[in-house]
C-alpha cells in the first residue's frame, strides 16, 4: 500500500508539473502531499491529499486510489484549499476499478503579502465499499512553502 501511495503521489507530482510547464510559464512547482487509509479496516483504499505552490499561487489536488480487488463508488471527491483563499471544486460521482484512481485540483488561489506562506488543503471524500460499508473522509494538509 504504501508503494501504490508514494507511485501516486509521485505521479500527482509529475502530472501537475506537466501540465503547469504546457499552461504557463516556466516556474518551479512544489508538491508536499499528506496520505492516509480510508480506514484501518480498509488500507488499500488510500486518500492523497497534497497542496502545490507556484510562485504566489497555491491549491489542493485530491486523490483516491482503489488498491483493491473490487470496485467502489466515491460518491462524492471535492478539493478544497482554505487558506491563503478559498477555492473548491467538486469532481462528483465515479465509480473506480480495481487498480484505478480518481483526482480532483481545487482552483488557484493567490497569496496576499499578509497572508505568509502557510497553506490549507482538503480532500472531501464519501465511498461505498462493494460491501455496502458507506464511509466519509475528509483528509488535510497544512504546510508551509
Amino acid at each position: 500500500m504504501r508503494l501504490l501511495a508514494k507511485i501516486v503521489m509521485l505521479t500527482c507530482a509529475a502530472a501537475a508539473t506537466a501540465v503547469l510547464g504546457v499552461a504557463g510559464p516556466a516556474q518551479a512547482s512544489i508538491v508536499k502531499c499528506a496520505e492516509r487509509p480510508l480506514r484501518a479496516e480498509a488500507p488499500d483504499i488510500v486518500i492523497v491529499t497534497c497542496a502545490e505552490a507556484e510562485g504566489d499561487r497555491r491549491r489542493s489536488l485530491s486523490t483516491v486510489v482503489n488498491g483493491t480487488d473490487q470496485v467502489i463508488q466515491l460518491t462524492e471527491l471535492k478539493a478544497l484549499i482554505s487558506h491563503p483563499q478559498y477555492g473548491t471544486t467538486d469532481c462528483g460521482v465515479s465509480w473506480l476499478g480495481p487498480g484505478a484512481r480518481a483526482e480532483c485540483v481545487s482552483p488557484w488561489v493567490t497569496v496576499q503579502r499578509f497572508s505568509g506562506n502557510h497553506v490549507a488543503g482538503y480532500s472531501l471524500v464519501r465511498v461505498i465499499e462493494a460491501q455496502g460499508r458507506y464511509t466519509t473522509v475528509v483528509g488535510i494538509i497544512h504546510t508551509t512553502f
